[in-house]
């Protein structure tokens, strides 16, 4: 809605890449299938790391060191009764 996308934003395990367009362009990356930085960088990854817009990547962790310093983490966590999520934010930090 704040982007006004104007389609459903559904994960792209199987294209890597979905990208929508809208107020700002976000890029959907799912790195499930891919086995590492090597694998991450032939399919363009850092030209969508300097593009206009927002980035979510899936499976971040399989990016290694390639993502920025001022990369927002967000870690969703499955509750015991399977009905809650736990969501954490992690931030950069800012050197003022």
């Amino acid at each position: 809605m704040a982007l006004d996308i104007n389609q459903a934003v559904t994960s792209p395990t199987f294209t890597v890449v979905n990208e929508y367009k809208g107020r700002l362009p976000l890029y959907h990356i799912d790195l499930y299938r891919l086995k590492g930085p090597e694998e991450v960088l032939g399919f363009g990854f850092e030209e969508y790391l300097t593009a206009k817009g927002i980035i979510a990547i899936e499976w971040a962790e399989r990016s290694g060191d390639l993502l920025p310093a001022n990369t927002i983490h967000i870690y969703f966590e499955v509750m015991p009764n399977m009905d809650d999520r736990c969501l954490t934010m992690i931030t950069p930090r800012t050197i003022s």
